[in-house]
């Protein structure tokens, strides 16, 4: 049989006894039912959350029932909620579901199956709302918030930086070598490294921290209340850590790094969206710098990143509108002097800046997705 632990707040006993008899008579569930006479004293019953259900009065002596659901949502309660009233009126009905109640019952009207129903009905949806809150807000992988969760909370936390006049913190995290244990022990063993970081992300971060996985391999911490650029040291400090234990995975022991991009908020930005371009292009310079390590954002990087957004869009003009040049290098035997064949260079003319060396434009072909245009270039050309 359920058992199922309810608190009514009542000011009334006649009316706690005839509730008590009447969840006594049913037959699928075992009520355990305490009873709160006094507003504030229910009230701060109801922070217990030891409750599967909390019955409240709409009159309790010259207080509101109400008012005491709205209290409790205010104080964070998600317990459900059923108002008992005397009267049945449209008004009371508007205000019950503006309140945050789950249902009301008219006392006249109450019977024992109703009231047994009501409350398991209540419960039911309740259950139903934070199943939907749960998958519309975190990762159904990791358990961790998702990019939409990640995206409120970093508004808020930018917003309450700036009326409090303190510093936070973004950290964008980028997994090394997902791929590799994809491709090489399969898919189920990297959503096992992806859970296994989740949880030791979750472990060492502070309380107040947050963190949420964006997508893929790809995690975010947001740190409120923060000393500065030294205590954003010390959060990814605490992230590389987690990373020296090896990971187990299909009786192996895998080790996995994390390049960590950092920017400081309002410092930075007090825009989510740009701050997050921020800490971005910091991961993108640490990534490049030396995997496994941080790196803070400045205003360089910006114009690195634009610098680089210009040359791919040059470089696709370039492909397609006859800017670039092959070079023949000779490949000569060491036995007897031949030429064999030759290597191919590609050479960039650019009109304002003269002859562009592969070491400039080669990585951004390869990151902008223009390397396929440039090797069908190169192969057409030299055939």
């Amino acid at each position: 049989m359920i058992a199922l632990r309810a608190l009514i707040i009542e000011d009334g006993e006649d009316d706690f006894l005839l509730a008590r008899d009447m969840l006594g008579e049913a037959i699928s569930v075992r009520y355990r039912l305490d009873w709160e006479p006094q507003w504030h004293a229910g009230l701060e019953a109801t922070q217990k959350r030891a409750y599967d259900i909390v019955l409240v009065d709409y009159r309790l002596g010259a207080s509101n029932g109400l008012e005491l659901v709205r209290q409790a949502r205010v104080n964070g309660v998600t317990l459900p909620f059923i108002l008992l009233t005397s009267e049945d009126s449209r008004e009371i009905d508007q205000e019950v579901l503006q309140a945050g109640a789950s249902d009301y019952l008219v006392k006249s009207q109450i019977t024992a199956p109703l009231l047994d129903r009501a409350i398991r009905y209540a419960i039911e949806r309740k259950r139903n709302e934070e199943q939907l809150l749960q998958l519309a807000q975190f990762d159904s992988l990791t358990g961790l918030a998702n990019r939409a969760h990640f995206n409120s909370h970093l508004k808020d936390a930018i917003a309450q930086a700036k009326r409090s006049d303190i510093q936070g913190v973004l950290l964008l995290l980028d997994l090394d070598n997902l791929k590799k244990v994809n491709d090489s022990l399969g898919h189920p063993e990297g959503d096992s490294l992806l859970q296994d970081v989740a949880s030791r992300l979750s472990a060492c971060i502070r309380e107040t921290d947050f963190v949420a996985r964006l997508g893929g391999d790809e995690f975010a911490v947001i740190g409120s209340n923060i000393a500065g650029a030294e205590s954003a040291v010390n959060i990814a400090r605490n992230i590389g850590k987690i990373f020296e234990t090896p990971f187990s995975l299909s009786d192996q022991n895998i080790h996995s790094r994390a390049s960590i991009g950092i920017s400081l908020f309002p410092a930075d930005s007090d825009q989510p969206d740009d701050l997050l371009k921020n800490a971005d292009m910091a991961l993108y310079e640490a990534k490049n710098k030396s995997r496994g390590t941080y790196q803070f954002f400045d205003d360089a990087m910006n114009r690195r990143a634009q610098a680089r957004q210009t040359m791919a869009v040059e470089l696709r003009d370039a492909v397609l509108g006859d800017q670039l040049e092959l070079n023949f290098q000779p490949k000569v035997s060491a036995l007897n002097d031949a030429m064999v064949g030759v290597e191919a260079l590609s050479r960039w003319a650019h009109p304002q800046r003269g002859m562009i060396s592969p070491e400039a434009f080669i990585p951004t072909a390869e990151t902008s997705g223009t390397i396929v245009l440039l090797g069908a270039w190169v192969l057409r050309t030299a055939c």
